[in-house]
């Protein structure tokens, strides 16, 4: 039997007896042609669900042209017939800019220390069943306040006023979207909700467990960030212009990993006007938020100005640890106004930054008190970091010492990605 397969500049005839055994044929899978892939882990330590990130144009044409690829292990899942059948891998493909063509072929691995490992690449006629929810973002509304939320099976994100980050800690693997941010709105700031996880970070007028800022006079410790009215803390006449606007967008939430931007605009500060984009992605089993900003417009007349991040001092704080690659606290019995009561015996926090970047970190000194990391580089305009939170609960911060090797153990991996190498392809 002869398939013919037409895409945009090519015209494909295939006979179903030239694709040789051991081709992937389950879960959905139609295999048109299939590529070699090498990943391997630079680190002396397992890893789980690491990240993997293809872009578009390190494939072949044909691959470039498919809407459906497909990433399997081949030497995983049962075997039968004298060999492996394989095991397909959670895989989504994600356009990034808004043109209708994917940009990144994203997926997850588990890798042995120093492991390589051999993958393969399949551009499929259908679509592929994972079975796997993995990740989950929305926008959700009150008379109060809109939240742009992202949410894993380890942690759930909340981005509030335009670029303050919260966090609901969890006490399982489930997803709380639905329940907290569905169509009949629960807060997640009160004990009675307790079996779905709560919010521990108080966030108030601070950071949060994240946020960025431009310090426009560079070695001081004065900052702009855009302060907005959707919070409960402000109104228009307290902020300048009536405060920062936000568009808060969902790119993309799948198996492998939810993509959500916040475009903020007239965001004030006594020396002009600023615009930026943030980009918050969040990857299936794992509990740290990238975060990608670009400053879109600056003042006019601003020229020697850098950018930096920062995090709240949290009340009862009992640790904190800054060096170039990550600063992180560990604060004790966190209290809840909403329920009345300590709903954590500790909570961690921490951002994790290129040694490129850093340069200093201070406590802010005004009431807010911040922990803040400026970086290098006057007059930059884009910018990344990770931010990482947890709680008691889940049990990935039971001391400081614990929370300290976690961050630093995660600022590794993310220091070191997996090296992916393409090979060979068959039809």
């Amino acid at each position: 039997m002869k398939i013919q397969i037409l895409l945009p500049g090519f015209l494909l005839v295939l006979s179903s007896c030239t694709q040789p055994k051991g081709w992937y044929r389950k879960d959905g899978v139609k295999p048109l042609a299939r590529m070699t892939l090498t990943v391997k882990n630079p680190l002396a330590f397992r890893r789980t669900s690491v990240p993997v990130i293809l872009k578009s144009e390190q494939l072949p044409p044909l691959f470039k042209q498919s809407v459906h690829l497909v990433v399997v292990d081949p030497y995983a899942g049962e075997e039968g017939g004298g060999m492996h059948q394989g095991k397909l891998l959670p895989a989504q493909l994600d356009d990034l800019d808004g043109d209708g063509q994917w940009d990144e072929l994203a997926f997850q691995v588990d890798l042995e220390d120093l492991q390589m490992k051999t993958l393969h690449v399949y551009s499929s006629l259908s679509v592929a069943v994972t079975g796997q929810t993995g990740t989950d973002a929305t926008t959700s509304s009150t008379h109060h306040i809109t939240q742009l939320v992202l949410e894993s099976e380890k942690i759930t994100y909340a981005i509030a006023e335009a670029a303050s980050l919260d966090v609901i800690g969890k006490l399982g693997p489930g997803f709380n979207i639905d329940y907290y941010f569905g169509t009949h709105k629960r807060s997640p700031n009160r004990e009675r909700n307790s079996e779905h996880g709560l919010d521990f970070v108080p966030v108030g007028t601070t950071f949060g467990a994240a946020s960025f800022c431009v310090f426009e006079e560079p070695g001081s410790a004065k900052y702009a960030r855009p302060w907005s009215t959707n919070s409960l803390f402000f109104s228009e006449s307290d902020l300048p212009g009536g405060g920062a606007k936000y568009d808060f967008k969902i790119l993309k939430k799948g198996p492998v990993r939810a993509i959500a931007v916040a475009d903020i605009t007239n965001w004030k500060s006594g020396k002009g006007d600023y615009e930026a984009r943030c980009r918050y992605t969040l990857w299936s089993k794992r509990q740290e938020l990238q975060c990608d900003v670009e400053l879109t417009r600056i003042p006019a007349d601003l020229k020697n100005f850098t950018v930096g991040i920062g995090f709240r001092e949290p009340p009862q704080e009992t640790s904190f640890t800054a060096n170039n690659t990550y600063a992180c606290a560990t604060a004790r019995d966190i209290y809840s106004v909403a329920s009345g009561g300590i709903i954590a015996d500790l909570i961690g926090l921490s951002l994790i930054y290129d040694a490129k970047d850093f340069d200093k970190t201070e406590l802010s000194k005004d009431e807010q008190k911040n922990h803040l990391i400026h970086f290098k580089n006057p007059g930059r305009r884009k910018f990344s970091y990770y931010a990482l939170a947890a709680w008691n609960r889940d049990e990935a911060v039971q001391s400081p010492e614990q929370w300290k090797g976690l961050v630093a153990s995660v600022q590794e991996e993310i220091a070191n990605p997996p090296e992916v190498k393409t090979g060979s392809v068959e039809y």
